[in-house]
Parts: structure tokens; sequence; C-alpha cells
């Protein structure tokens, strides 16, 4: 291994989050500061139980022993600067807790520390569901509705079905799509013009939508890449 530091991605899952990173990794991220990404391969609610039972659990050790994650073999610990985490509300599982999403905000706060929580309404796939037929500002989902993905493939457009066919003009108007959402379900108006924290955007998801068993559409992992570069992003100055 060579001296730099890496930026660790956790996702929760595989097929799409790796697409993801994939597109990603090919338009807006850069050698000079090398991200690699791993998989957890089970939801929040079951590393909040994890973390509980063992509080001096480390996100990246805990990794290393999936196997599903042989691209962290030769990485150690110190080798990685920083971690981002990217979840599901998934507010349909069984196992889904309002409380233990909060304090896991609250734990997962920063990147250089525990890692930094990103939170997906209410999946993944949230990235995709885009249509000129779907006024996205308004775009909602039942909670206990457990075919977002169906939802999603049948009523998005075309040309965000695969990710891995996205180039960086697209990704740069999804990014600032979902940033503009970010912003109306935090401060109620749809514009790009800030940014704004998991924490702003979980609490307003919970006093608007959550209290009546829906959440707003919104991909985090679109909010992150504006974290990452600020909101010059939005301005293609990239």
């Amino acid at each position: 291994m060579d001296n730099r530091a890496y930026t660790l991605l956790v996702f929760e899952g595989e097929r799409t989050e790796e697409q993801i990173f994939n597109s990603l990794n090919k338009y807006f991220f850069n050698e000079d500061n090398p991200i690699i990404y791993g998989i957890y391969a089970n939801n929040i609610y079951k590393l909040y139980n994890e973390i509980k039972a063992d509080e001096d659990l480390d996100i990246f050790m805990l990794l290393k022993e999936n196997q599903k994650n042989g691209q962290l073999e030769n990485i150690k610990r110190e080798d990685v600067a920083e971690i981002y985490l990217f979840f599901d509300y998934d507010g349909h599982d069984t196992q889904a807790n309002n409380e233990a999403v909060d304090e896991m905000i609250e734990l997962f706060n920063n990147e250089t520390e525990y890692g930094k929580l990103y939170i997906n309404y209410p999946m993944v796939e949230s990235i995709r569901h885009i249509s000129k037929n779907i006024d996205f500002k308004e775009l909602i989902h039942n909670t206990f509705d457990k075919k977002y993905k169906n939802r999603v493939h049948n009523e998005s457009d075309n040309q965000y079905k695969q990710v891995k066919k996205y180039n960086k003009d697209l990704w740069l108007s999804i990014i600032k799509l979902h940033l503009k959402k970010a912003n109306y379900i935090a401060n109620n108006v749809f514009e790009a013009k800030q940014t704004v924290t998991q924490k702003q955007i979980f609490q307003n998801q919970l006093e608007k939508y959550i209290v009546n068993n829906q959440v707003a559409i919104l991909s985090s992992i679109a909010l992150f890449v504006v974290d990452w570069y600020g909101l010059q992003i939005i301005d293609k100055k990239v």
C-alpha cells in the first residue's frame, strides 16, 4: 500500500450501491484522494443493535470480517482517514425504530471518528425515482409499502433506470434535484442554495411525513457529493 489516506464508503447493500459507486468514482473522484467501498450487507437497525451490544465496535473491522469485502483485504485501519455510511430508512422493516435512527445520526456525525451517516428515504433506489411526469418536490412514499423498488421501476423515466449508463451531466442534474428536495424538506424552499444536515432532514421527515406513515423521497448519496465538493458542484464547476 502507498501512504495516501483512503476514504471508505460503507453501503448497506451490494448491487445498486456498487453501480452507484462505480459511476460516481468515474466522474467525481480522483486518485489524489482514493475512495474505496465496503458492504455491510444488512440494515441500519442491525448495525444499531451491534453497536448497542459493543460500544467499542469499529465499523471498518466489522467489514473486514465479511467475505463480501475482499477489496479491503490489504487495507489497514490506519490507512482509512474518513468513513461515510449510506443506509436506507426502510420504515417497513420489522426492526424499524425512529429512536435508533436518531441515535445513529448523533453517533455517526464525524467522518474522521466513527464515521458520518447518510440516510436514503426510503431506499437507495430513490436516486433514480425521477420522471418528467412526477412532481419530485411533492414525491412521497408510504413507509409500510414494501414494493418501492417496483414503483421506481414503473415510474422513473428510461434515462434514469440504469445507473451504470449515467453520464456526468445527468448526475449533476440528479444531484441538484435532490439538493432542492432536501431544502424543501428542511426549509420549505425548493431551491439548491444551501446544504442541509442529516439531522435536519431526519427531524423534518419525522415531523412532516413519518408522523403520517410516509417519507419524502430523497437520496443521501446525491447529497454526499454536494457535501464533498460544496455547492459549486451544482454549477458544474467541478
